[in-house]
């Protein structure tokens, strides 16, 4: 059998969805891309009909996302209540706010792939006791300067400072999910800061 006539079994259906819609594109636009019919395009979306390696490749080309992300088995969130009774919603067109949602499911699953994928150093924190030897609690805060090559004089941002501690291991971890764009610092500190509100939350719990 030809190679490119072969079932993708591990792909997820809702995925492809989701690819189509964070791109703005609606089934018959993308059928025609793909040279495929509407029809076809939504049987496969909704997982009646199997997805051969070579339409496969074609998305990838057409989505601009890789292979890979076809194949994540995440649930797709819905819209939120406030969404549902914002007096300004009813503004904005459907394929508008199909696009809203897959972006936000996307950065989510770009979210949840990072935090899966980013060991924190046992030591980025280090916990430290009076009962270990210490003088005092200035004398711990001077050698956790001294760790963390914190500057003299006061600490103007002590949450970006506890980010600061691993922003490399972070930053190699954000290379090898997010092909979209660049990440510079502020966008890692951002980051960094819904990871600890997640955590907080309990999002993916």
């Amino acid at each position: 059998m030809n190679r490119d006539h072969k079932e993708c079994t591990a792909i997820n259906p809702n995925m492809i969805t989701l690819a189509r819609e964070a791109r703005g594109l609606t089934q018959l636009k993308t059928a025609k891309k793909l040279n495929i019919s509407q029809a076809k395009l939504s049987k496969i979306e909704a997982g009646l009909r199997p997805l051969t390696p070579e339409l496969l490749r074609c998305m990838v080309d057409e989505f601009h996302y890789p292979e890979s992300f076809f194949s994540l088995q995440y649930t797709i969130l819905g819209p939120g209540s406030s969404e549902f009774f914002h007096r300004k919603r009813q503004s904005i067109s459907t394929r508008m706010l199909n696009k809203l949602h897959a972006e936000i499911n996307v950065r989510i699953i770009h979210i949840r792939e990072l935090l899966n994928a980013v060991e924190i150093k046992a030591d980025s924190i280090p916990e430290w006791q009076l009962e270990d030897g210490w003088a005092s609690p200035s004398e711990i805060a001077r050698a956790l300067r001294v760790t963390w090559n914190i500057p003299p004089g006061p600490v103007q941002n002590l949450i970006k400072a506890i980010e600061d501690c691993d922003f490399k291991s972070f930053t190699s971890a954000v290379s090898e999910f997010d092909s979209e764009s660049t990440l510079d610092h502020k966008k890692i500190s951002m980051l960094l800061w819904i990871k600890k509100e997640i955590m907080d939350a309990n999002f993916f719990a």
